[in-house]
């Protein structure tokens, strides 16, 4: 369940192997599958800040299918999507 009413919040660990960059963007996405509706936020923050927040109002106590990703600065090289598995939006 989101902490935040409308709002579905993204953390992830902040990796310096050498293989990530800082400045890259993170996008995240989720899916309805009672409606059918996909639902994105494209260069949500940098990389290095760990959390990002992505609007969902509307969908209050509905189920959710979870993405997040990580796209170039230039938007010229994506990640794959990872799954996050089903939340609820609050």
């Amino acid at each position: 369940m989101s902490p935040i009413p409308g709002k579905l919040v993204f953390t992830w660990k902040i990796n310096s192997d050498g293989r990530t960059r800082s400045e890259d963007l993170v996008y995240a996405a989720a899916y309805n599958p009672k409606t059918k509706l996909w639902i994105y936020g494209l260069n949500l923050v940098k990389r290095d800040l760990g959390i990002a927040t992505s609007e969902f109002a509307g969908l209050s106590n509905k189920s959710l299918h979870a993405y997040i990703g990580v796209l170039s600065p230039d938007g010229r090289t994506a990640s794959n999507s990872m799954y996050l598995g089903e939340v609820s939006v609050r």
